[in-house]
């Protein structure tokens, strides 16, 4: 099988492409339940949605390694299929029984550059595909539809909310709009547009909805301003602003699809802003009961948050006044601690003190005796320096005769190193001048040897 594919392998524009491909690309893809029902039931599911991505190539005639004979589609891990490493993941066949659907927006939980479309197969689960253009959509369905398989239509996202004007997936930014950046800053949620009172509701996922766990709601009155962004903000396209008033303390950025879906909203917006409901007496006394146990649900909430508080306040003050009050006995008990040990201190002073006056008074008539001793040395020390003066000074005149001595001496010896000097400077100059006697040689010895030459090639010519 491998040298009749290598067999097929044509080049085109410096490419190897296969002879039989008719489309491939890289492409996300969705596996679901089999069956339409299942598949509906799925859409309302963001925890089934795990997409993959993998390389996709389309054959018109014969899968290479295929099981089935004539057109399929094959799925690899890369476009190094050709290498002929790459091992076929799976292999797909395309026939009369089989359908391709497309779908339309806010079927799936994907909002950028995201375009599906489905091929229903007998036997296998339904395999989504995503392009990130329409262009590349129609292109696959064209060529899929002249291998046979029928047209399985459209497929439109169901409607969550029965009472909603408008729903769908956008991509909002997070709570910290300044440092999210461009990962992670952006999450996928469902929105839905909604009367009564006129409010915009988000969602985790259409599923969310479904359940009414809503996320957020954003209560579209007159303060409410929404307006559209006129640069790339944040790595995204088609943004548009939604600013809450000066009553709150953010804004909430969305992105949409494409421009006409970002227009779509903004005019929704602003014609549900200008909505004014008629509303019966029931309805409208039901509803100011309903903002008025807001209200008062909203001031028991500051009350407590208050109440709270100042207990938090009052029990930090009498955690530092306890803390103050440990502190300050144990600083009284350090006290008293200090003073009993200087009390201890003091009779030990006391009878150190005792101690040395005893000895002193024994230490004073050692001395006494110390000192009639000392004065009789000191007479003996005076007549023995005597002496010593007189053997100094006839030291010291020998000392000065050695030293006139010893002037003479390196007064000799100074004249003899000038004497070596001379001698030193003549043999350099005796060395220089035997040197300029060898080149003299040389230079004769050459210039005899020089005629010679020319004495012998005169004779030769004569």
């Amino acid at each position: 099988q491998r040298v009749v594919r290598w067999q097929c392998v044509l080049v085109y524009k410096g490419k190897a492409v296969m002879a039989d491909v008719l489309v491939e690309d890289y492409l996300h893809s969705l596996t679901v339940s089999t069956g339409f029902a299942k598949l509906k039931a799925n859409f309302l599911s963001h925890h089934a949605e795990t997409w993959h991505k993998f390389y996709y190539v389309l054959y018109g005639t014969q899968v290479p390694g295929a099981k089935f004979a004539g057109p399929g589609l094959a799925v690899y891990a890369n476009n190094k299929y050709l290498e002929g490493n790459d091992l076929c993941l799976d292999c797909i066949p395309l026939h009369k029984k089989c359908k391709v659907v497309l779908y339309e927006r806010n079927c799936f939980a994907r909002v950028k550059n995201a375009y599906h479309f489905g091929l229903v197969v007998p036997g296998k689960d339904t395999i989504v595909l995503e392009t990130t253009t329409d262009q590349a959509r129609l292109d696959w369905f064209l060529k899929i539809m002249k291998l046979g398989c029928v047209d399985g239509g459209h497929v439109n996202a169901k409607k969550i909310k029965s009472k909603s004007v408008k729903e769908g997936y956008l991509c909002k930014i997070g709570k910290q709009e300044k440092t999210s950046g461009f990962q992670g800053g952006w999450r996928i949620r469902f929105f839905v547009l909604a009367l009564n009172p006129t409010r915009l509701d988000y969602f985790k996922t259409s599923y969310d909805a479904t359940k009414n766990n809503t996320k957020r709601t954003v209560l579209l009155d007159d303060s409410v301003v929404v307006y559209a962004m006129q640069d790339r903000y944040l790595g995204y396209d088609y943004t548009f602003c939604i600013d809450l008033g000066n009553n709150n303390s953010r804004r909430l950025v969305v992105s949409a699809h494409d421009e006409a879906d970002m227009m779509a909203w903004i005019a929704e917006i602003q014609k549900m802003k200008a909505y004014e409901p008629t509303l019966s007496r029931a309805a409208t006394e039901k509803q100011k009961r309903h903002a008025q146990s807001e209200q008062e649900h909203k001031v028991e909430q500051d009350r407590a948050v208050q109440h709270k508080r100042q207990a938090k306040y009052f029990k930090k003050q009498m955690e530092a006044l306890e803390e103050e009050r440990l502190k300050q006995k144990l600083d009284d008990e350090k006290m008293f601690e200090q003073i009993e040990q200087e009390k201890n201190n003091i009779t030990i002073e006391r009878r150190s003190i005792q101690q040395h006056r005893s000895t002193f008074r024994s230490d004073c008539h050692k001395i006494a005796d110390e000192l009639v001793e000392q004065r009789k040395r000191k007479a003996e020390l005076l007549e023995q320096k005597e002496l010593l003066l007189g053997y100094l000074d006839k030291a010291q005149s020998a000392y000065n005769k050695e030293e006139e001595a010893h002037s003479v001496v390196m007064d000799v010896c100074q004249q003899i190193v000038a004497d070596d000097e001379d001698l030193m400077e003549r043999e350099n100059n005796l060395f220089q001048r035997e040197q300029a006697v060898t080149v003299r040689e040389q230079e004769n010895r050459l210039k005899d040897l020089a005629v010679d030459e020319f004495t012998g090639v005169m004779k030769d010519a004569l």
